[in-house]
């Protein structure tokens, strides 16, 4: 049988508990039966002051709302334009080397050099075509505008490079004269593929990131087809 004496602690701290619970309780009542009748309601400035709180408040969460509405959209358009504007840089930079670099000596190795350099660019622009359409088709309805309008203008460079540099890249054995003249128009040509390239690519970085839809129709060089055939 347990000892009784170990029992009135136990009780004793169970009856202290059980008073401080009540005292506590009793506290709480008080507490807010004061609140309740005595703290004054807001005055008109107070309920003003509180509504233009609750007011910002909620503008904030719209504007956080319309922000990740808005990156979204933006990675959107980055995923659909990005291939495309990656074959137009890859485009830009060969016919920048073309324009600078090759054809600047009359050997086999500069022939070579040149006619891989208008593959890269055929290719490179052939690829922009490609993925433009696979964006357009991806596109908002009220943005396929735009996308044909990248389409056209890249069009204008396709023709650009089958006018003037498909097939047009001398041999190292015509003469002086002819070299120096198809060097010439194949610089030009090379030209107008980068200009127009690098203003494509700055159009759609313009568009991914404030969604403006504005591009300026880009040129083609004002000279026909060379009249000399394939070399």
């Amino acid at each position: 049988m347990a000892d009784p004496t170990y029992a009135y602690p136990v009780i004793n701290t169970a009856s202290y508990l059980i008073d401080y619970a009540l005292t506590a309780v009793t506290l709480m009542i008080v507490y807010y039966c004061i609140k309740f009748f005595l703290v004054p309601e807001p005055t008109a400035e107070e309920k003003a002051e509180m509504k233009e709180s609750g007011e910002k408040v909620t503008e904030w969460f719209k504007k956080k709302e319309k922000e990740g509405k808005s990156n979204t959209e933006k990675e959107k358009r980055e995923h659909l334009l990005g291939p495309a504007k990656a074959f137009l840089i890859r485009a830009e930079q060969a016919a920048e080397k073309l324009k600078d670099d090759d054809l600047r000596t009359k050997n086999n190795s500069a022939v070579i050099d040149a006619r891989s350099r208008v593959t890269t660019i055929e290719h490179s622009l052939s690829g922009v075509k490609n993925r433009l359409r696979t964006a357009k088709m991806h596109a908002k309805d009220e943005e396929k505008d735009y996308y044909d309008n990248l389409y056209n203008n890249n069009e204008v460079m396709i023709n650009e490079c089958t006018n003037h540099l498909h097939n047009q890249i001398p041999d190292a054995t015509v003469a002086d004269a002819d070299w120096n003249t198809r060097v010439i128009e194949i610089r030009a040509a090379a030209e107008v593929i980068k200009n127009n390239s690098g203003a494509l690519i700055k159009s759609i970085d313009k568009f991914i990131e404030k969604e403006e839809k504005n591009i300026a129709a880009i040129s083609a060089s004002p000279r026909g087809p060379p009249p000399y055939g394939a070399s």
